[in-house]
């Protein structure tokens, strides 16, 4: 049973947030490093998949941060994090620096508000409590409207275990504990999806192998690319659009491409080309489906 933070009241409307076939979405990412990693092409992507969604996309990171500090940081007035924002038509994401986190929040009527742990942490449960709920309630005591909060599920390192599938593994039960004992409604599995890609031949792209570039990030271009796919599909079907298709979506996110839209970089880009695109878009897929599993792919 989840755990009851908020009034029965507010989550009933809250689980009226999107309408059928809504096509506004408002979305905010509050995090760290690996925020910047897995949702920084997302609005760019997304106009291409499905340009009728009027997105707007902001992430507010503060680099290693974990769970315990957003808690602690909302209870004083420092303006801590860095602040990136996308808005409908942009090229660029808009930099806004420092911020206090209740501005990110207030800022607009987000739809969603996801959260996750400091990478290392993300693997122990003990460490995300009590500091979740209490950020969570926070969130709900400073927000104006009905809000969803999901939970990012984050990658493993690169060089951790069997190419990080035992890391994958503790991460992986984790957002199961956070999914089933907290308010978090949501999921977005991106750890699951570059889990996948990391039993193909994709497995050796990266500056450091594993999709990496330092070992614990993803490198630009495919490996990022795949998060954002995965992200996307998650999104669309909370807007009311359904999990309709990314397979075929032919952009190439080269670093032509990333000029301009990035939020935190790990090496060059690697591995976007057509005859990849196929089979990052089947990982998305899988794991939007079977997003605790690791999927063999071919």
């Amino acid at each position: 049973m989840k755990i009851l933070i908020i009034s029965l009241a507010f989550i009933l409307l809250s689980c009226g947030v999107f309408a059928q076939n809504q096509k506004t979405l408002k979305i905010l990412a509050i995090g760290n490093s690996f925020s910047h990693d897995g949702f920084s092409y997302v609005p760019f992507l997304m106009k291409d998949i499905a340009p009728e969604v009027d997105l707007t996309f902001a992430i507010a990171a503060i680099g290693g941060c974990t769970l315990e500090q957003h808690d602690n940081y909302s209870k004083d007035k420092k303006q801590r994090y860095d602040y990136h924002k996308y808005v409908p038509g942009a090229t660029t994401w808009i930099n806004k620096n420092p911020v206090h986190i209740k501005e990110a929040i207030t800022e607009e009527n987000w739809d969603i508000i996801i959260l996750q742990q400091q990478s290392q942490r993300s693997q122990d449960y003990s460490t995300c409590q009590p500091f979740l709920n209490n950020f969570i309630n926070y969130i709900y005591d400073t927000v104006k409207n009905p809000v969803k909060i999901a939970w990012h599920l984050t990658p493993s390192y690169g060089h951790e275990g069997n190419e990080g599938i035992e890391m994958y593994e503790r991460i992986s039960s984790t957002a199961q504990k956070i999914m089933a004992e907290t308010p978090c409604q949501i999921l977005i599995p991106n750890g699951t999806a570059i889990q996948n890609a990391r039993g193909t031949y994709l497995k050796d792209l990266g500056d450091k192998k594993h999709m990496s570039g330092d070992n614990l990030h993803m490198q630009n271009g495919l490996p990022r690319q795949i998060e954002a796919y995965t992200t996307i599909l998650v999104l669309l079907n909370e807007c009311g659009m359904g999990y309709r298709g990314i397979y075929g979506n032919k952009t190439i996110c080269d670093d032509k491409w990333l000029k301009g839209k990035l939020t935190w970089t790990t090496g060059k880009s690697v591995g976007s080309v057509p005859e990849n695109l196929p089979l990052a878009q089947k990982c998305a897929i899988e794991a939007v489906k079977h997003p605790f599993t690791v999927t063999e792919i071919k």
